[in-house]
């Protein structure tokens, strides 16, 4: 009997390919060191920030993000959120962080969901920009300044996003995202710095939609415009904000030299029933904010 070659399958040498190319830059990346503070640009421009993190759970990714902030927060206030956590360790690291770095810890009693818990953290904020941040992602030494920069080029700028490695649209960089569950710390560190300096004209470009999982606006803006839809507890809830901030003539703008990176649908999607309730609920945001967007006389352009 002659020997088959087996059938040749494109897909699967795409995959391998594309595996083994994470793999080297992930080791390359390791391999330069991540600086120990933060440079003078971005220290200063880490003043101007409030960072809110609603957490509920998800504690080893939750630890890794606090673990960044505590690195590069710089002087950002930084405001955490327990959304009524029920793993005892989410509670002891939440109150190890802020007592360490005498950062602000609310806990709530009940679960809010990620929209009131911003929420309720943002009545704590007292600077002038807002960070709200995913708890299942990684700040960068390299994300504060350019983002902030932003803000001060046109007061027409109302929401700024940096780029990442998982969101819908054009944020998430295709060569993060096939490394984004390998990287941790000194590699995001790495990767960011080399994001900033690459040159990539143009560095602003105007969006629809800014993704949730580091989502930059004006206080001033939060307060004109009501903050998040109520009807919206979780999904879509920056996307209506986003949407609502064009139709008052307001710019929403993606900053590219900026890095935060964002591992997805870990932090509140863990408590939303796996993979399908995270669809189900989005599914149905995507709906409401359709209609809505249609009542504003806008059209959607993604689904968000």
């Amino acid at each position: 009997m002659s020997a088959t070659c087996p059938p040749y399958r494109p897909s699967v040498l795409r995959r391998w390919a594309q595996r083994a190319r994470s793999r080297g830059l992930t080791w390359w990346l390791g391999l330069i060191p991540p600086p120990a503070v933060l440079g003078p640009g971005e220290l200063r421009a880490s003043r101007e920030l409030s960072i809110i993190i609603p957490v509920k759970d998800a504690v080893r990714l939750t630890r890794q993000c606090l673990a960044s902030l505590e690195r590069w927060g710089g002087e950002a206030e930084i405001i955490l959120v327990d959304d009524a956590s029920q793993e005892a360790e989410t509670v002891q690291v939440l109150r190890e962080y802020s007592d360490r770095n005498g950062w602000t810890l609310i806990t709530q009693p009940v679960s809010t969901g990620h929209s009131r818990a911003t929420a309720a953290g943002i009545v704590r904020a007292t600077r002038p920009l807002l960070c709200l941040l995913n708890s299942d992602t990684i700040v960068s030494p390299y994300c504060w300044e350019a983002v902030v920069d932003a803000f001060h080029s046109d007061p027409a700028v109302a929401i700024v996003g940096p780029s990442t490695s998982d969101t819908f649209g054009p944020q998430a960089l295709r060569v993060a995202r096939q490394s984004k569950l390998l990287w941790e710390l000194r590699h995001v560190a790495a990767f960011a710095r080399w994001q900033k300096q690459r040159p990539q004209p143009p560095d602003q470009e105007d969006l629809q939609f800014i993704g949730g999982f580091a989502f930059f606006i004006r206080r001033a803006t939060w307060d004109d415009l009501d903050g998040f839809d109520p009807n919206l507890p979780d999904y879509g809830n920056e996307l209506d904000l986003c949407l609502r901030a064009v139709a008052a003539k307001r710019r929403c703008v993606w900053v590219k030299r900026s890095y935060i990176h964002h591992f997805g649908g870990s932090s509140y999607g863990g408590q939303l029933g796996g993979p399908d309730g995270i669809e189900a609920r989005s599914l149905a945001a995507t709906r409401y904010v359709r209609e809505k967007a249609a009542r504003l006389g806008l059209q959607l352009s993604h689904s968000g």
